[in-house]
């Protein structure tokens, strides 16, 4: 129960919201298993939820039973489903479907997984502008 309480108190210092920017697998696994603890701290007339079991951030809120908090908590929920903090998950992203995205060519710059980017060639030479697939 020490460590419910303690994450309860936690959320209530960062005003019944609290965000913890893009865990590690271990320290995501260590909220999740403090929130278990926590569920049974929860003060009179709230319940605690959260956010971004898997990837990104991860999300505490200490909710009025109420539902007075529950726009404020879609609202968090929400954009953080919108927010993509892996690169990899980027680049798939924009791989599947760069229809969404205006891309300038300054903004084309070889990365670590440029072979999976679609090749944009340079309009002075018709070659792609990744060094790396330079002489292909």
């Amino acid at each position: 129960m020490e460590i419910g309480a303690a994450l309860i108190a936690e959320v209530q210092q960062a005003g019944r919201f609290l965000r913890i920017p893009d865990p590690n697998d271990a320290k995501r696994a260590r909220y999740r298993w403090a929130f278990d603890a926590a569920r049974q701290c929860a003060p009179e007339g709230y319940h605690l939820k959260y956010s971004g079991r898997a990837k990104g951030d991860f999300f505490l809120g200490l909710l009025r039973i109420t539902g007075e908090d529950d726009t404020e908590w879609n609202r968090i929920r929400l954009a953080r489903s919108r927010v993509i903090t892996d690169v990899e998950d980027v680049i798939a992203v924009v791989v599947a479907d760069h229809s969404a995205f205006e891309i300038s060519d300054e903004a084309l710059v070889c990365s670590r997984s440029c072979d999976s980017l679609p090749s944009r060639p340079s309009p002075d030479t018709g070659r792609s502008r990744c060094p790396r697939s330079a002489g292909r």
